[in-house]
């Protein structure tokens, strides 16, 4: 099962079981869409926690996959990924990140996408490396970029890319809070409380909060592609890439 859910009163818990290291791929995106909507209609649950599994939260894009993609393919496949990180950002039920583990890149703007984050405490790190893959960020994963991220650390966590390990990012604001324990029973918890107002009230209030975010996702959405799918078809972030990727065929089966 891609990704498993389970009920923990009001609040549904989604894991996500897609591969050892949860890359973002086609059937990633269809698979989270399909369970946002499934969510969404579901009356009994005011909050949805949203978590990885064993070690890994979410590596980022699936680099095999989507280096082998056509140009017209590759660009509906952008599309689908930022909307996918907007469709988080303003789905209307309080939405937890629970970061079990390594949230790289698109790992980072998928719990980016998240109203709160709770990150397991140890040596896992959460960040966002495009620039050293020679890439910039299509509109809506700038945008949740930018929300989830405070000013202060903007220039460090997307300039240099830094990755930092949860004590770091809880510092540097990135997450809200380390577990002490269980990160997504303590993920659970954070989905109760913030949704133990009025639904239809929450929903409104997220909805406002949300709706700069989605303004700028939409004025800027041409540019920003035209942008990201220029970086990516530079000779630099093609080699950049291309040692990531090489790096990633060769690794064996469960490591």
């Amino acid at each position: 099962m891609p990704i498993h859910r389970t009920q923990e009163e009001s609040v549904a818990v989604l894991t996500l079981e897609l591969g050892r290291s949860n890359a973002i791929n086609g059937a990633f995106i269809e698979e989270v869409n399909g369970a946002l909507d499934a969510l969404e209609g579901d009356a009994g649950v005011k909050a949805v926690v949203v978590t990885g599994q064993g070690k890994i939260f979410c590596v980022g894009l699936d680099l095999v996959e989507t280096t082998a993609l056509e140009a017209d393919a590759l660009a509906q496949f952008v599309d689908a990924f930022d909307a996918m990180f907007l469709r988080l950002a303003t789905f209307p039920k309080p939405v937890v990140a629970a970061i079990n583990g390594h949230a790289i890149a698109g790992g980072c703007l998928l719990a980016m996408s998240a109203d709160y984050r709770v990150m397991a405490a140890g040596k896992a790190r959460i960040g966002v490396n495009e620039a050293a893959l020679g890439l910039s960020l299509p509109s809506a994963s700038f945008e949740v970029a930018r929300r989830g991220i405070p000013a202060a650390s903007w220039t460090e966590a997307l300039f240099e890319g830094r990755l930092f390990e949860a004590e770091e990012a809880l510092k540097a604001g990135l997450v809200h809070k380390l577990a002490a324990s269980d990160v997504v029973a303590e993920a659970v918890e954070v989905g109760k409380r913030l949704s133990a107002g009025s639904p239809k009230a929450v929903r409104v209030l997220k909805a406002d909060l949300v709706a700069p975010l989605v303004a700028s996702v939409t004025a800027h959405r041409e540019e920003r592609r035209a942008r990201f799918l220029g970086c990516w078809n530079s000779a630099e972030a093609q080699a950049r890439i291309g040692k990531v990727r090489e790096q990633l065929v060769r690794k064996p089966a469960g490591q």
